[in-house]
């Protein structure tokens, strides 16, 4: 049986989105990761679908940077050790059944839509940028 999370490198085009990003903040990012050359901590993956639940900003930038992989925690979206729920300010109702449904559809939800958390420490792990291409 595998404990999640797992820690990996998964292949940056293998990802789903399930919300949109703010291009102010990738642009933001693109420049922070390529000063410090490095990724400063790994994105969040339901291992099933494949759809990002944390991330979004930093995956667009590594596409911008031309980066092949991303470092990634996988999940199981499905357990109990994953929960999810909306931001404040966010005005559509969420839940896992519907951030996998976009994901898979391409609908996605606004930015700072969908807020998970995690039974589970998800520690930080800086990534060299060098590995990710």
């Amino acid at each position: 049986m595998i404990r999640y999370p797992v820690y990996t490198l998964v292949e940056i085009n293998l990802l789903k989105a399930h919300e949109q990003f703010v291009e102010e903040d990738v642009r933001n990012l693109v420049k922070i990761i390529k000063n410090e050359g490095n990724v400063r901590e790994p994105i969040v993956v339901d291992i099933d679908t494949m759809v990002i639940l944390n991330g979004h900003h930093r995956v667009e930038a590594l596409k911008r940077l031309g980066a092949k992989y991303i470092p990634a925690y996988y999940v199981n979206y499905a357990s109990d050790e994953v929960m999810v729920d909306k931001w404040p300010d966010a005005k559509d109702s969420v839940s896992k059944k519907e951030v996998i449904k976009r994901g898979m559809s391409g609908n996605l939800y606004p930015p700072k839509t969908s807020k998970h958390t995690f039974k589970y420490e998800l520690k930080i792990i800086k990534t060299n940028l060098e590995i990710l291409f």
